[in-house]
């Protein structure tokens, strides 16, 4: 006997219950099952194995077959499980309706293929690309951290001031600002001027307080040039 369902899992269950309710009564029955023809468990007679087929269901796979044996011979029932949503050959359907509907089926479940193919393809492109941006970023950001850094060594080293020892303390903040907030600071302003503009104005201002003496000297020239362009 065969005897096709849809697949449904009160159809899967009342098959299970089946099987328990004959090994209850101490008569246990071989089963196998099959995905689209394909065995995936066994013939045998542990219910424990039952649901292990689910681990071979795809999505593409189109029906699931429980073969109930018949003591030790290989007659058995056999019920077809349909997944899909295929229309099953009724007597009262004639062979002209049956093979429109079937063509119809075919056409659209190669449609939903396409589809599902280009999204995948889409879906690959679109990760390579997060992938491509996300190193481009993780490049700026280490070399703007480069930067930052270099700046704020060659500034501890004109500014920071001796300690004891005679040395300069290389973990003391910069006129009063931590590393952090001196990094923060130094982004702003680069920025805001452009790097090469920045870069020069920081070597004009180390050299200013390597040398003290003349910077009163530098602030009279410079509000005078300033003077003049207002003028």
């Amino acid at each position: 006997m065969t005897k096709t369902l849809r697949y449904s899992t009160e159809n899967i269950q009342l098959i299970f219950d089946n099987l328990k309710n004959i090994q209850t009564q101490g008569k246990a029955r071989d089963f196998e099952i099959r995905i689209d023809d394909f065995i995936t468990v066994q013939r045998t007679n542990d219910l424990s194995l039952f649901y292990c087929y689910q681990n071979a269901l795809k999505r593409e796979s189109n029906e699931v077959s429980f073969i109930l044996y018949k003591g030790n011979s290989r007659k058995y029932d056999k019920y077809v499980l349909i997944r899909k949503e295929a229309k099953i050959f009724s007597p009262n359907e004639s062979t002209t309706e049956y093979i429109e509907s079937r063509v119809k089926q075919a056409v659209e479940e190669h449609k939903k293929k396409l589809e599902f193919e280009r999204l995948k393809e889409e879906n690959k492109s679109q990760k390579e690309r997060i992938r491509e941006l996300k190193q481009k970023v993780s490049g700026l950001e280490e070399k703007q951290k480069g930067d930052i850094k270099s700046l704020i060594e060659l500034a501890k080293g004109f500014i920071s001031k001796p300690n004891a020892s005679g040395k300069a303390d290389e973990d003391s903040p910069i006129n009063g600002a931590e590393n952090l907030e001196m990094a923060k600071m130094i982004t702003h302003f680069k920025n805001r001027f452009g790097e090469e503009v920045f870069e020069k104005a920081l070597g004009v201002g180390l050299q200013l307080a390597e040398h003290p003496k003349i910077i009163e000297e530098v602030k009279a020239f410079i509000n005078q040039k300033l003077n003049n362009e207002n003028n």
